[in-house]
Formats: structure tokens, C-alpha cells, sequence
């Protein structure tokens, strides 16, 4: 099912395409402790450079946002992935564990997964979305986190996202993407994109009991704020070759706005959900760009989404 090999979660030769980015997407949720958190960690290689995306939300209100473009990349030890001295990824006997150390936000945890790494976005979707060899898990997450200053110890489900090669935010003019697990037993993910030639794109994977299965009609339904941008939720329905479908309600836990660029060249919300699908209960990531007009400023409003740095509290 995957060629994806320990190796993988380390750099790769890139062909000095400035464009060239090796990513790491850690979502994760525990419903017992009432928190969850969005993390993604790039290098860019070529131009010597990172980013990072970090959110985390708790049940009770406290949010905890950072972000970084194009970051001096640090020295890195044998078998770590680091973005900043307190972002960073260490492959330890081939699982990976999240170290953040920031002020007001702590996060170590482990991710054990439920199958096998599977390949995801093919064809046509590829030079739109970005990085052609792109891989996706479903698996549980332990550890803990100390956000605000209270500590929670974490076991909760994950998902994980590697992909490598060159990515070009300017190419979409908005997007979906829709991840998550329910368990062992289900995993899902699905994205549209639609492109600056007018074009809309689609694919996904459904992997039940560690079988991947390819998507081979996408529906996503977002239930939009009047902000334009953050939502309370929505819907996605995939349908396999052999003519399986999976719908899947998502519900809005909270979120956090992400940006790429000086200006808001992207600017996207990736929002915790809670996913039901046939009699089971798990969580999702919800992520939407709304940008049909090819703006260039950042937001000023997210209703159901934190774009504040550092702690803060959701608004009751």
C-alpha cells in the first residue's frame, strides 16, 4: 500500500527548485482532556529557510497561536527535523515524536500509526496543491501538553501529513481539505482546489482496517461564517472505484487562521472538528482558503478561528 520509508521523514535531493519545501502536518485531539493542536514544520532547502504553523485550543477557551516565514534554518542533530530551536521534529526507532517549547505553549507527543502511510494527491491535482510526493496517516498521539500553564496529559487520535517537492501558494485560488480518523478501523481524506485557470480538482483516500482506497468522486460542503472565511463546520462525501461511499458530518471545535507570506498571500483555517460517520465518533481537520478574487491582505476577522499570537481566550 505505501513505499514510504523511515528515510522519508528526513530530507530528500531536491532538483534547486526555489519552490522545493519538506513538510510535516501533526493534527491532534484529546476529547478526555479537552485540547487539541495544528502543527505544521518546512524546510526550504534551497533558499535556506523555514516555516512553522503552531495552534493549539482547549475546551475551556485558552488558544495558543504562532507562525513563521522564512525563518534562518537552524543546525539540526542526526535523525531530527528542526524549523526553530523550539519547533521541532525527532524520529526516535522510526516514530515521531513533536517537541514545542514556547512560551506559554509546551507540546511533546508521540505519534504511533493505525497503517501504513498512504500516497495521496495524484494526477492532475499535483502542480496545483503542490508537493507530488505527498503521504497520509491516520494513528494516536501521547504525551503532554502545557498550554497557559496547565499541564494535560495527552492520548488522543492524530493524523499525519509528509509531503516533499515544490509547492506554489499562488496557484489556488481556494481550497478543502478534509482529514481524520475515527480509530484503527477509519480514516479519511479528501480535498478540492480550485485553480487560477478555473479549473476545480479533486481527490482522496479512504483507508478502512489499513486498506487505502482512492476516492474517485469528491463532494466538501463548508457551512460558512458571515466573516467570509471561518465555519462552523460541514460535510464531505467520497466515493471509491468500487462504488463505496463515506460521508462524514464535521462539527467546529475552535480554530486557528494560518498565513503564508508578508502580505497574505494564503491565508487558510484549519479547524478542529468533531466527525461522524456510520454510528462513529472521531475528529477532523476542516481546512479552508477562500481567495476567488486573488487578494493580497491579511484578515482582520475570524469569527470562529484565533489570528491573535500567543495565549489567548475564545470569545464566549
Amino acid at each position: 500500500m505505501s513505499d514510504y520509508a523511515h528515510a522519508d521523514d528526513l530530507l530528500h535531493r531536491n532538483d534547486g527548485d526555489p519552490l522545493w519545501q519538506e513538510s510535516h502536518w501533526l493534527m491532534w485531539h484529546d476529547v478526555s482532556a479537552g485540547i487539541g493542536g495544528l502543527h505544521r514544520l518546512a524546510i526550504h532547502p534551497v533558499a535556506g529557510t523555514t516555516t512553522f504553523w503552531c495552534g493549539v485550543m482547549a475546551s475551556d477557551g485558552t488558544r495558543y497561536r504562532a507562525e513563521g516565514w522564512r525563518l534562518p534554518r537552524p543546525e539540526a542533530a542526526e535523525g531530527a527535523f528542526v524549523v526553530t530551536p523550539t519547533q521541532r521534529l525527532r524520529f526516535i526507532d522510526g516514530e515521531l515524536h513533536l517537541e514545542v517549547d514556547e512560551p506559554g505553549c509546551e507540546v511533546h507527543l508521540a505519534f504511533a500509526p493505525f497503517h501504513p502511510m498512504a500516497r495521496y494527491m495524484h494526477g492532475d491535482i499535483i502542480p496545483t496543491a503542490g508537493a507530488p510526493d505527498h503521504f497520509e496517516a491516520g494513528g494516536r498521539v501521547t504525551g503532554h501538553c502545557v498550554l497557559d500553564g496547565r499541564r494535560r496529559d495527552i492520548d488522543g487520535l492524530a493524523f499525519r501529513d509528509r509531503s516533499w517537492g515544490p509547492r506554489n501558494y499562488e496557484v489556488s485560488l481556494s481550497h478543502r481539505w478534509v482529514a481524520g480518523t475515527f480509530g484503527p478501523e477509519l480514516s479519511f481524506s479528501a480535498i478540492t482546489v480550485a485553480a487560477i485557470d478555473g479549473s476545480l480538482l479533486g481527490d482522496g483516500i479512504v483507508i478502512r482496517d489499513g486498506q487505502a482506497h482512492r476516492a474517485v468522486d469528491v463532494d466538501i460542503v463548508v457551512h460558512l461564517e458571515a466573516d467570509g472565511m471561518t465555519h462552523r463546520g460541514g460535510e464531505v462525501t467520497l466515493i471509491t472505484a468500487s462504488g463505496e461511499m463515506l460521508t462524514v458530518r464535521c462539527e467546529t471545535i475552535d480554530a486557528t487562521l494560518f498565513t503564508v507570506g508578508d502580505r497574505g498571500a494564503y491565508a487558510g483555517v484549519d479547524s478542529i472538528c468533531r466527525a461522524e460517520s456510520e454510528g462513529r465518533i472521531g475528529f477532523c481537520d476542516l481546512e479552508v482558503s477562500n481567495n476567488p478574487r486573488r487578494g493580497r491582505a491579511m484578515p482582520l476577522l475570524a469569527l470562529r478561528a484565533n489570528l491573535v499570537d500567543g495565549i489567548s481566550r475564545a470569545r464566549g
